[in-house]
């Protein structure tokens, strides 16, 4: 069973520490030093531990925080694979008038698309990714949880240790669509 690792998701902030920045090159060198076949074989399952930044929408009052979350996918062909994600940001809300703890769960259904023959190195993959599902917000300064629809695109590379352990990174795009009447926000 593959084991992936998701390096980032959403917009990968800035290191704020140099010791971040130093395992991530650390990190980097090694899968560089250690080539091995890429393997995104139909049939594999794969399990996904990611952490990245989320940069909410400037009309959200929530503040722009970690997400941290797991996934769980399986290959269909060599080349597509889907993806069942859950993500969380817990965060700081702030109305202007008062602040509180706030969160977000995101519950996602992706599907990947593997270019395996687009770069030279076999042990690097790039993806693209698409999906939808659903944002629940909530907060301090509301009275209940905000579910809304979701829907997300993006791309990202896997960097293959072994032809069963990956790590990988990608960028996201979301938008989640409110209910008529309301502004659809957009996150990255």
């Amino acid at each position: 069973m593959p084991l992936i690792l998701w390096a980032g998701e959403e917009e990968m902030k800035s290191c704020s520490t140099g010791k971040l920045c130093g395992i991530l090159c650390a990190l980097l060198l090694v899968l560089i030093a250690a080539p091995a076949g890429a393997e995104t074989r139909a049939g594999a399952v794969t399990t996904t531990v990611f952490f990245g930044g989320f940069d909410f929408d400037d009309d959200l009052i929530y503040d722009d925080d970690p997400i941290v979350g797991l996934g769980i996918g399986y290959h269909l062909t060599d080349n597509f694979a889907l993806e069942l994600s859950y993500g969380r940001v817990d965060t700081e809300v702030s109305d202007g008038v008062a602040e509180g703890d706030g969160s977000v769960d995101l519950y996602r259904l992706e599907g990947l698309y593997h270019l395996s023959d687009l770069l030279p190195w076999e042990w690097v993959v790039p993806y693209l990714a698409i999906g939808a599902g659903m944002m629940s917000f909530d907060s301090d300064l509301s009275s209940g949880r905000d579910n809304d629809f979701a829907a997300d695109y993006g791309l990202g590379l896997k960097f293959f240790v072994n032809p069963d352990v990956a790590f990988r990174t990608d960028v996201r795009h979301v938008v989640n669509f409110k209910p008529e009447g309301k502004d659809t926000d957009n996150h990255n």
